[in-house]
């Protein structure tokens, strides 16, 4: 008999675990909407505001970085200012573009939403 209300209870919480599962998958779909900013536009302060673990300091030194350098050529280019590394460059690769996504020249620089 307990055996049986064992195999009940793994049933039961197996689906709600699914169904948690389903529910926070479909709410993250809904939210995946992350931030995007342009590097060659934004600000040192949007950057620190809006990429994981880039301080002022670093964001400040991409600044600088592409005031002395020009504009980067590719996301990966990054990696050649002090402070950024492979790592932080892939978490917040999703985060980064060279160029406005709208075309609209007001929005470059600025926090857009990706689809």
């Amino acid at each position: 008999m307990r055996t049986q209300f064992k195999g009940v209870f793994h049933s039961a919480r197996a689906h709600v675990l699914a169904s948690a599962l389903a529910l926070g998958l479909i709410a993250s779909t809904a939210w995946a909407e992350e931030p995007v900013v342009n590097v060659n536009q934004a600000s040192a302060e949007m950057l620190a505001q809006h990429l994981h673990g880039v301080g002022e300091s670093t964001a400040s030194r991409i600044v600088a970085y592409r005031e002395a350098n020009g504009p980067f050529q590719r996301i990966e280019d990054l990696v050649l200012v002090r402070g950024i590394g492979e790592r932080l460059l892939e978490r917040n690769r999703a985060r980064l573009v060279l160029e406005s996504q709208t075309g609209d020249e007001q929005s470059l620089g600025s926090v857009m939403r990706t689809e």
